[in-house]
């Protein structure tokens, strides 16, 4: 195995765990009512002390990352989150365990930050977006794989044991990312570190448009995040399941979620087609109307790249077969398509503009004379 994947597979099981024991959380929620006798509100706290952990520690780490490095940040982290899962496991009180998690957040948020940044640094333009790709699988099979087999655990062996099972994989993953390579940290500045850091946030801050992606980003994953805590909740008193029929319920979203990424590129192939492309694709032939461009990582100087690529050629074939046929193009959607930073920009024709009125003079002129 190259030290590409040995990267690849290191860095997917850092996020893997991050995100399986911050998902796992809503399947357990009634073992956690039952067995801490707390409320349901009382134990949604778990998700807020890790939420305002881990946001604290992704906008820490980011920064700091670029002078002292991400492999050190990653280390660090896996093992801080090592040891929160081991408090979680031997707490003996509601308080303990919102404690364990607040420690969990700050684990969580410095390894989801370092893992992308370390991967953005590491990987060479040509195959960036495929080895984040890979990586960022993560998040799909967390749902799928992870919150079943924590629901499992907890549901014939209590959840404590489910966080006994996280902190022994999480010792595993802390011996893996010794094996990550070195890397020299990119910024390099005169003024203290610290400093440098706030100046970041402050430059961050300041533009509206980074602020304004703030903003939106806080509403959707605000909403997202109180929408799914309280499902497992909500089916077990509604529905009296168990957690383990719980935790496959959550593999059913995850799997569907994957379904809809897919039916997405498939519902992007059938609209551009119409029903009307009928010529031969021919690999390589320059199309007009398209502006080339190379992909962020996902479309390499060959054209053998991911998913953005294999739609930019098609995309190219439905501009040829427009060009090549009259009617087709006049009927067809598709303007221009480019290939920016790994995503497939798409310009439609505006069907709504009306066209000039046409004078009698001109309309005389321009229709045949009957005689």
């Amino acid at each position: 195995m190259s030290a590409d994947y040995l990267v690849i597979a290191n860095l997917f099981l850092l996020l893997f765990l991050g995100l399986a024991d911050n998902q796992m959380i809503a399947a357990l929620l009634p073992a956690f009512v039952k067995s801490l006798h707390v409320s349901i509100q009382e134990a949604g706290l778990m998700v807020v002390v890790y939420s305002v952990g881990a946001a604290l520690a992704s906008f820490v780490s980011g920064a700091l990352s670029d002078f002292w490095g991400r492999r050190r940040f990653l280390q660090g982290g896996m093992a801080l989150f090592a040891a929160a899962s081991g408090l979680a496991w031997q707490s003996a009180s509601f308080k303990g365990l919102i404690a364990a998690r607040a420690v969990t957040g700050l684990a969580a948020g410095t390894l989801s930050t370092c893992t992308i940044a370390f991967a953005g640094d590491w990987f060479a333009y040509e195959v960036r977006g495929r080895a984040i790709g890979l990586i960022t699988s993560a998040y799909f099979v967390a749902p799928v794989a992870g919150v079943p087999a924590a629901a499992f655990i907890a549901d014939r062996f209590g959840w404590r044991r489910t966080f006994l099972a996280i902190a022994a994989a999480a010792v595993v993953a802390a011996f893996a990312s010794l094996t990550l390579p070195r890397e020299t940290p990119k910024v390099h500045t005169d003024a203290p570190r610290w400093r440098a850091t706030l100046g970041t946030f402050r430059g961050f801050f300041a533009r509206r448009d980074t602020s304004a992606a703030l903003g939106i980003a806080f509403m959707v994953s605000g909403g997202l995040v109180g929408f799914i805590t309280y499902i497992g909740q909500w089916l077990n008193a509604g529905f009296a399941l168990s957690t383990t029929t719980i935790g496959l319920i959550f593999a059913y979203g995850g799997a569907m979620a994957v379904a809809g990424h897919g039916a997405g590129c498939l519902g992007f192939a059938i609209f551009g087609l119409g029903g009307r492309a009928a010529c031969r694709f021919r690999r390589g032939q320059p199309c007009r109307g398209v502006s080339p461009g190379a992909a962020y990582g996902a479309h390499d100087r060959n054209g053998s790249g991911g998913r953005a690529g294999h739609f930019y050629r098609l995309a190219q074939y439905l501009l040829a077969t427009r060009n090549r046929r009259h009617r087709f193009r006049r009927r067809h959607p598709l303007r221009e398509v480019r290939l920016w930073r790994g995503y497939l920009a798409v310009r439609c024709h505006d069907r709504t503009r009306r066209r000039a009125p046409v004078h009698s003079h001109h309309r005389a002129a321009a229709e045949p004379r009957v005689t």
